[in-house]
């Protein structure tokens, strides 16, 4: 009598190349598991006890993320502003930062101001201290 059921999943060399080059192009595990034709209960059971599937999840996304932190690199270094903001960012975030907590203390120094008229004319410009209040 014939087996019935589905073919057991095999971790072979051709499953290994392929999770490797799913997760290096950004697949989550799910998508993953859609892509090999298999459950994602199959998928994590295996990734648990086989460290060369854990490995090759591992190696596809940290060459992913190579790829696209030396492209961003690049980017940023060519002179794009947008990519030099977003890089220091994400790689300094406690210097470059869009905002500051409330109640965090700033520097003592006090704001200045710049008090412009125009005199005949001609604009006049004067710096003035303008103590916090």
């Amino acid at each position: 009598m014939a087996k019935v059921g589905r073919k057991p999943f095999v971790v072979d060399d051709d499953v290994l190349r392929s999770v490797e080059a799913h997760a290096a192009t950004g697949l989550t595990n799910a998508q993953i598991c859609t892509a090999l034709g298999i459950s994602k209960s199959v998928y994590f059971k295996n990734k648990a006890v086989n460290k060369d599937l854990m490995d090759a999840y591992n190696k596809g996304r940290a060459r992913g993320i190579g790829t696209i932190a030396n492209a961003l690199f690049q980017t940023a270094k060519g002179g794009n502003v947008t990519a030099q903001i977003f890089y220091l960012k994400n790689t300094t975030p406690d210097t470059f930062k869009d905002r500051v907590p409330e109640g965090t203390v700033m520097d003592s120094t006090p704001p200045q101001s710049f008090k412009i008229e125009m005199v005949d004319g001609r604009k006049q410009t004067d710096k003035t201290d303008t103590p916090p209040g």
